[in-house]
């Protein structure tokens, strides 16, 4: 087994600000910075690149496309790996997320990723949507970049393990990379960059 590159896009102006899943707004300038800052950092890897893995949002597309202009590499889009429905709180501030359900914010406060959306997606579907694809991470027989959502990597990190508690997923920023290698796979701590 290879290694795989979870890659967060690149920062938008609703980044920190507003829950952001099927809006679509392209990257921001610091977005486009913090995505050559991730491309130099997975050129740094060496990697034997078999493709490069990304949303279909386009601040993942951007993401990865700087990505593939500095490494090379086919871009394949793949829905599965959508930023979660966020549902009702769409483009909701966390305060107005708090306001409306304190029990959701109480349980996002406390880095809970396991959350059913108020009329969006649930624990369950989003795990549904990504094992195949982790499942495909598995088989690569050479390194897969994915460029993807913050939830979604959580959500990969999860289904990839065993992994020891090296590995914050939770707190990849914009533009960060978590890599999981063969040993990483088999229970020793993987890389977050």
């Amino acid at each position: 087994m290879s290694r795989i590159c979870l890659v967060r896009h690149g920062s938008t102006s609703w980044t920190g600000r507003r829950y952001c899943g099927r809006s679509d707004p392209g990257l921001s300038d610091n977005g486009r910075s913090e995505a050559a800052v991730a491309a130099e950092g997975l050129a740094d890897l060496h990697l034997d690149l078999a493709q490069i893995r990304t949303s279909p949002r386009r601040r993942a597309r951007e993401t990865a496309e700087r990505i593939a202009g500095s490494l090379g590499g086919a871009i394949v889009v793949d829905d599965r790996l959508r930023e979660v429905d966020f549902g009702a709180a769409e483009g909701l501030t966390f305060d107005q997320v708090q306001a409306r359900w304190p029990e959701l914010a109480a349980r996002l406060l406390a880095g809970d990723a396991e959350v059913d959306w108020p009329d969006g997606e649930t624990a369950a579907a989003v795990r549904t949507r990504i094992a195949p694809v982790a499942g495909n991470l598995r088989a690569a027989d050479r390194d897969t970049i994915v460029v993807t959502h913050g939830v979604t990597i959580r959500g990969l990190v999860a289904l990839l393990g065993p992994l020891e508690g090296a590995v914050r997923a939770h707190a990849v920023q914009p533009g960060g990379i978590v890599v999981l290698d063969p040993v990483g796979l088999s229970g020793a701590p993987a890389v977050e960059r």
